[in-house]
């Protein structure tokens, strides 16, 4: 078929807002609604007719031609449509000169012209075969004209058996489509088909641990936001205890000075009064739980020996005044002394 003619076709059902999902030759629809073995059609149209020659569910023969039936009388139309049978027939029997066309072969009149009763009273006089009604092979009230309805009747049938006798044998008729594959409804092939269906098994598949997953991550999430409450209680309250940490300190210095009692006191005059004694210089004496740190520096290392004996001396201190580490020269340092508790 001519490519132009199916576009400009589909582009006007496209423009009326169809999509056609089947294009089928007309001459096809038409035996499948006249339904028989070998038949003989003329289909009659204001602007054309069709002659199909069927032999054995075979179409041997399918032609159009066009004309302008109001310019002629029905004498004239009549002997058109005779002339064209015969050359229909004529044209097979030359091919199969040994199985010609049998004369009993039925013939059947459609399309919209099958209504006119003068024109059909002529071929019946003209034509050699015999014509029989239209019976297609479906449901359909009395009062329809079936044979003017014959092409529609014909598509409706499409994809089903056709109807068998032992008379007319078997036989089948091409279910073709003629539709462009660009015009044509996108359907999905066998393995887009089996593909989902794999999609399809391994979400099911998947989905209970997809569940567990996302209950895993919500409790997840839910430990996270404990732990961060635990974590930042847990920060206040380490800079809380690091704040405290200087005033208890203070607090213990405090309640060892008071439990040694005035001895502290009297401790720090006799570290004094030695140091002014022997021109030691005492620039700090630092209280540490229950010991005393003294830092000095003497004149000489005689003077430092003898500002140290004096201290183990004193009888203020329970045990000795060890020396400062370095060599046995030295001038001053750090001397650690442990006060007598208070009597």
């Amino acid at each position: 078929m001519p490519r132009d003619v199916v576009d400009s076709e589909m582009q006007s059902l496209r423009a009326a807002g169809l999509n056609p999902r089947i294009l089928d030759l007309k001459a096809m629809a038409l035996i499948r609604a006249v339904n028989r073995g070998q038949a003989l059609i003329l289909n009659i149209e204001p602007s054309s007719f069709d002659t199909i020659l069927v032999v054995d569910g075979v179409a041997e023969v399918m032609r159009t031609t066009a004309w302008q039936e109001s310019e002629l009388s029905v004498e004239d139309k009549a002997e058109r449509l005779t002339v064209a049978l015969e050359l229909t027939a004529g044209f097979y029997n030359s091919r199969h000169s040994g199985f010609p066309l049998d004369p009993a072969t039925p013939f059947f009149v459609t399309g919209q012209m099958s209504g006119d009763l003068a024109l059909m009273e002529e071929l019946q006089a003209r034509v050699g075969y015999p014509i029989e009604p239209l019976a297609p092979p479906l449901e359909y009230p009395a009062h329809l004209p079936v044979a003017q309805y014959a092409v529609n009747i014909g598509l409706a049938l499409k994809g089903t058996a056709p109807s068998k006798s032992l008379e007319q044998g078997d036989y089948s008729l091409p279910d073709m489509n003629l539709l462009p594959q660009a015009y044509k409804p996108w359907k999905p092939s066998a393995r887009q088909v089996y593909l989902f269906l794999a999609m399809v098994a391994a979400i099911a598949l998947l989905f209970p641990l997809y569940r567990v997953t996302s209950e895993a991550m919500g409790k997840t999430a839910s430990l996270e936001g404990r732990y961060a409450i635990v974590n930042n209680e847990l920060a206040r309250r380490q800079t809380e205890i690091g704040d405290r940490q200087p005033l208890q300190k203070a607090i213990s210095e405090y309640n060892t000075i008071v439990d040694m009692g005035g001895g502290f006191t009297e401790d720090v005059e006799v570290i004094n009064s030695l140091a002014e004694k022997f021109g030691v210089e005492v620039p700090s004496i630092t209280h540490e739980g229950d010991g005393i740190t003294v830092s000095c520096q003497a004149d000489s290392y005689t003077i430092f020996r003898k500002y140290k004996t004096a201290l183990e001396e004193s009888g203020r201190f329970l045990t000795p005044v060890t020396p400062p580490e370095g060599y046995p020269y030295i001038k001053g340092g750090t001397i650690r002394l442990e006060p007598k508790p208070a009597e």
